[in-house]
């Protein structure tokens, strides 16, 4: 697919497996494409998920893996960028 030659940033695919709103194999293909065309994405199936997070340990495990996701492809303003845009008076 020639979309996908638009993406330029990691991609975090979180899915539950049991999804009766999006089905699951929406995301096994895009997980498919991003791979096919060496991109950078995680993709994570929630073992029994459905579409709202429901189970309690599948909240967990989304947040965990969220904030490892975000702690690996953010990376924290210089200082001279953080005055930059406002976002200090240093």
């Amino acid at each position: 697919m020639d979309c996908f030659l638009y993406v330029k940033i990691p991609i975090l695919l979180v899915h539950g497996e049991e999804d009766r709103i999006v089905p699951p194999l929406h995301s096994r293909y895009m997980a498919d494409e991003l791979e096919d065309n060496d991109k950078v994405f995680k993709y994570v199936e929630l073992e029994s998920g459905d579409h709202f997070l429901s189970i309690q340990r599948n909240r967990h495990l989304f947040f965990k893996e969220m904030d490892m996701f975000l702690n690996q492809y953010l990376k924290p303003a210089s200082k001279d960028d953080a005055v930059k845009a406002g976002l200090t008076t240093e």
